[in-house]
């Protein structure tokens, strides 16, 4: 694994077929993923295109061929279309943050004062300084994702699995959060499950689309001429 982590491959699929007990989802996914490349996947309910995230971090949905995770699970981050957050623990957005690297590091007390500055420093980069010590059952949708996405920061995440990540957010939250992945994606993989044809072209990614369990990839500006070619309109980016 440390050989295709070298070369920048944090995932690599050779003839994948992916799926549960009984029912196979997917199949003939190939591909390498690495550092600095975002791809979109797309496709009708049940197509497997969460399941396709999943897999990322539970090998037991790979049901034939070959997928290499280069990167430790520890250093994968999901953002789901609906944060799960644990509503019911009396928990301030800091805390949370705090939390989240005591179990990393398997102590509070491994918790140090130049940890809780970098904590106070991802609250202010995604924005969420004023709510630090706000009760995480009181985030608004685009709040909590930003607060997901702090974590992943935090972690130092080298793989982003992002599912609908949009669906709950207002179009300012949006627009935060594309400049978050914009600033991560360098050093980051990140797959994006999209349905709204403009967030797609947004993304201004390659597009894996799962169909009737078949994969096809289209190249963005492929995309985009579907687009046009079958609603004839397409936003201006």
């Amino acid at each position: 694994m440390s050989g295709l982590k070298t070369q920048g491959i944090f995932l690599r699929d050779r003839d994948v077929a992916l799926g549960y007990p009984g029912r196979r989802l997917v199949s003939s996914l190939s591909g390498d993923y690495g550092r600095g490349d975002r791809w979109v996947v797309v496709g009708p309910n049940g197509a497997g295109k969460s399941t396709f995230l999943r897999a990322v971090l539970d090998p037991s949905l790979v049901q034939s061929g070959s997928r290499q995770c280069s990167v430790a699970p520890a250093r994968i981050a999901w953002l789901t279309q609906m944060p799960k957050l644990s509503w019911s623990v009396p928990c301030t957005v800091r805390e949370f943050l705090l939390a989240s690297l005591a179990v990393v590091k398997s102590s509070w007390r491994a918790v140090s004062p130049a940890d809780e500055k970098r904590v106070d420093e991802v609250l202010a980069r995604v924005g969420l300084s004023d709510r630090a010590h706000q009760a995480i059952a009181q985030l608004s949708g685009g709040q909590a994702q930003k607060l997901l996405f702090g974590r992943a920061l935090l972690l130092n995440a080298e793989i982003l699995l992002l599912d609908e990540p949009f669906s709950a957010v207002d179009t300012a939250s949006k627009k935060d959060l594309w400049a978050l992945l914009e600033e991560c994606r360098p050093r980051t993989l990140q797959i994006l499950v999209l349905h709204d044809p403009f967030d797609i072209i947004a993304a201004q990614a390659p597009v894996l689309r799962l169909h009737e369990g078949h994969s096809h990839i289209l190249t963005p500006e492929e995309f985009r001429r579907v687009q046009e070619r079958n609603f004839n309109v397409v936003p201006s980016c």
